[in-house]
């Protein structure tokens, strides 16, 4: 286990700026996520602190010693990649002490490791079959154990979930945030996928472009989202943004009207006194509520209705995704409940539930939440 800290660090190719002046700290035992889109430069990040990028500028310090000169064998340090890189005519036993003998580790010492580490990933059954022989989330596990043997300071995993199914994905989110708990390690984990950034992480690290747009926990970043990137990439669907206007504003905050007649009151903290300022007024698909041609609009918790007909309706189970093309303009997704009788090409009315709304300036920053 161990401390990490960027500090303003820096990656260039050529003329292009990959990373730009990155700072960031690591808590020991902390679990952090990377993500964002691809060629936001999470996985030259990662590569960086394992020591298989140069650091142009600024430093990496690992439990406060400067590791910018240090060789990625020397830096204690385990990265699990998005190919299994298994040898194929190794047993699993074989792949996962292959490091300790190459270290001369003692016979005795490297078999109870492997038996401590198969353990864990319940992998203990499967110690004489080669890698052939196993489903894609065995051979994960796999590459796993074998950087767990290693006992390093900090594990790094850069996408290793992205080459397995669905179910799989499920369960080895499971599986790594279970052994996290269990070992007690500091990880740094890259990814794309914004569910598996939600699911895991202590805190979420988002890039765009070679900056840290926001770090926070899960429900900070969703909750809170710092600009109108981060609201709309962190979010499974993604928040729905309507163009709209401030017309007025009071110690409780604000009221922003949308699609011409719609105003709807947000507790946020005006930035000018004016009333016409333009805004992005985001709603979450979860507030967005389908209502019936009679519903009673204006009140204090919500706003509307909004008109439109449906273009699609997504069943999930416990939930339903309502995809309304808006008759202002414009098209919005509403998450309902399973036993909502709705269909496509149908017309609908739709509540806005102002506490789940936020409110974007012209930059796209978001307005700041009135506690």
């Amino acid at each position: 286990m161990a401390t990490l800290q960027l500090q303003n660090v820096c990656k260039r190719y050529g003329a292009v700026d990959v990373i730009q002046d990155l700072s960031l700290a690591v808590a020991d035992g902390e679990f952090i996520v990377f993500v964002g889109p691809s060629g936001c430069g999470k996985s030259t990040l990662i590569r960086m602190i394992a020591g298989l990028e140069e650091i142009n500028s600024g430093a990496l310090l690992i439990d406060g010693q400067r590791m910018n000169e240090v060789g990625p064998a020397d830096r204690g340090l385990a990265m699990v990649f998005q190919s299994y890189a298994l040898y194929p005519h190794m047993t699993v036993r074989e792949n996962m002490s292959f490091a300790l003998r190459l270290a001369r580790v003692p016979r005795a010492e490297r078999e109870r490791k492997v038996a401590d580490v198969a353990r864990i990933l319940h992998l203990e059954s499967y110690l004489d079959h080669k890698p052939g022989q196993l489903s894609g989330g065995q051979r994960q596990r796999v590459a796993i154990g074998r950087a767990i043997v290693r006992n390093p300071r900090i594990f790094l995993f850069d996408e290793p979930l992205s080459n397995l199914d669905a179910a799989l994905r499920g369960q080895m989110r499971g599986e790594l945030a279970r052994l996290h708990e269990e070992i007690d390690a500091t990880m740094i984990y890259v990814t794309h996928d914004q569910v598996e950034a939600m699911t895991m992480a202590d805190r979420i690290v988002v890039l765009q472009a070679g900056h840290v747009e926001q770090v926070g926990t899960p429900l900070e970043i969703y909750r809170r989202p710092v600009n109108l990137f981060v609201a709309s990439f962190m979010g499974s669907p993604p928040m729905n943004q309507l163009p709209g206007q401030i017309v007025g504003s009071d110690a409780a905050g604000v009221r922003v009207a949308v699609a011409g007649n719609v105003v709807v009151p947000v507790a946020v903290a005006s930035q000018s006194t004016k009333t016409d300022n333009r805004v992005t007024l985001g709603v979450r698909p979860e507030g967005l509520r389908l209502t019936s041609a009679a519903a009673k609009a204006g009140s204090a918790a919500s706003a509307g209705p909004l008109s439109g007909t449906t273009h699609l309706v997504e069943r999930l189970g416990s939930i339903s995704l309502v995809h309304v093309d808006l008759d202002q303009g414009g098209r919005v997704i509403a998450q309902v409940g399973a036993t909502e009788d709705v269909r496509p090409r149908q017309q609908v009315n739709l509540t806005i539930d102002s506490i789940h709304c936020h409110v974007f300036d012209q930059t796209g920053l978001a307005l700041v939440p009135i506690s």
